[in-house]
């Protein structure tokens, strides 16, 4: 959440997600990360809206 709080507005690629917090490299599928953001935004309850997947790129913290 922090990551993504750095740059709000700012798409992070699900590449630099794996990379950046999760510490994994090269070219990995993985759903974990999807598994990740549907955790937290069912845990930030009606602010979970502000966390945004962008379909085939990655995942954004929105400022409305």
């Amino acid at each position: 959440m922090l990551y993504l709080l750095e740059a709000p507005e700012r798409v992070r690629t699900r590449e630099e997600l794996l990379r950046d917090v999760c510490g994994v490299e090269g070219d990995v599928e993985t759903r974990s990360l999807d598994a990740t953001v549907k955790r937290l935004r069912g845990k930030l309850g009606e602010a979970g809206r502000r966390l945004q997947t962008v379909r085939g790129v990655g995942s954004r913290l929105s400022g409305d």
